[in-house]
């Protein structure tokens, strides 16, 4: 499922969904130890059941109620930039 959708410039500047966040985080810097907190925590949901949540739910840290149990909308922050998170409701 896609999560947020924009420009290189407005993803890489100022993602909004906690995944695409997590996933710059986890990007090694050069002459940067790797921290323990950049690193993907909680599990992956079983794709042999049906689960109508966000995908990430499971492993967001900024996970609400509604996270388990629908599939947020999009919203959306400029003609390009896009995101399904109940964060921003």
């Amino acid at each position: 499922k896609i999560v947020e959708i924009g420009t290189t410039e407005e993803i890489f500047n100022s993602p909004k969904h906690p995944y695409t966040k997590m996933l710059l985080d986890s990007i090694p810097k050069m002459n940067s130890p790797v921290e323990k907190e950049n690193v993907f925590d909680g599990e992956m949901p079983d794709n042999s059941e049906k689960f109508t949540g966000c995908p990430f739910a499971l492993r967001c840290k900024k996970c609400l109620s509604e996270c388990n149990i629908a599939y947020p909308e999009f919203k959306k922050f400029s003609d390009t930039h896009e995101v399904s998170c109940f964060l921003y409701k």
